[in-house]
C-alpha cells in the first residue's frame, strides 16, 4: 500500500540591491535573507568567482539571525581603494541546517561613477561659470550645488542649470 512521507523544506528569499556610488567612496552592500529559522552561512564572491576573505579592500560584517523576524542580513563593506570601476559581487547563501542543500547565488552590481569639477580662478565681482562632469552613470541623476549655507537655488546671484545626459 502507498505511504506518505513528509519532507521538511525551508523556503527563503534573498534580497540584495545594486547601487551607484561615487568612485573612491567606501560602500556597504548587503544581502538580506528572509524566511529562515536557523542561521545560514554567507560568502561574498568577487566577479571572478573567488571567495572574498580578509583583505585590505574589504570588511565582512557577519549578521546574526533575528528569529522573530526570520531574517539575517550580511554586509560586505567595499573600501574606497576597491571602488574604482563597475563590479559585480555575489552573495552566496549556504544552508546552516541542511548542508546538502544547493547554494543560492545573488548578484549585486556596484555601478561606479566619477565626478570631475572644473576649477578656475575668478576675479572678485565678475561672473563665473562652474561646471562638473559626471561619467559612468547609467541613468540621469539630480545634481545639487552646495554653498556655505546649503543648497544653492536660483536667485539674483546664482543660476544653476541642468546638464545633459548622453
Amino acid at each position: 500500500p502507498p505511504s506518505d512521507t513528509n519532507i521538511q523544506m525551508n523556503v527563503y528569499e534573498v534580497n540584495a540591491h545594486s547601487s551607484e556610488v561615487k568612485s573612491g567612496v567606501t560602500t556597504p552592500i548587503s544581502c538580506e535573507i528572509r524566511g529562515i529559522t536557523n542561521k545560514v552561512t554567507v560568502e561574498w564572491l568577487r566577479q571572478s568567482g573567488t571567495v572574498i576573505k580578509v583583505h585590505s579592500d574589504y570588511v565582512i560584517q557577519p549578521g546574526n539571525i533575528n528569529k522573530d523576524e526570520q531574517r539575517q542580513t550580511e554586509t560586505l563593506v567595499v573600501k574606497e581603494s576597491a571602488v574604482n570601476q563597475d563590479k559585480t559581487y555575489t552573495c552566496r547563501v549556504k544552508s546552516g541546517q541542511f548542508p546538502e542543500s544547493p547554494n543560492s547565488n545573488t548578484d549585486v552590481q556596484l555601478n561606479v561613477y566619477k565626478v570631475t569639477a572644473h576649477r578656475a580662478d575668478v576675479m572678485s565681482g565678475t561672473d563665473a561659470t562652474v561646471s562638473c562632469v559626471i561619467s559612468g552613470i547609467t541613468s540621469q541623476v539630480k545634481v545639487e550645488w552646495l554653498g556655505k549655507t546649503g543648497i544653492i537655488a536660483s536667485d539674483t546671484v546664482y543660476t544653476p542649470s541642468p546638464g545633459n545626459f548622453n
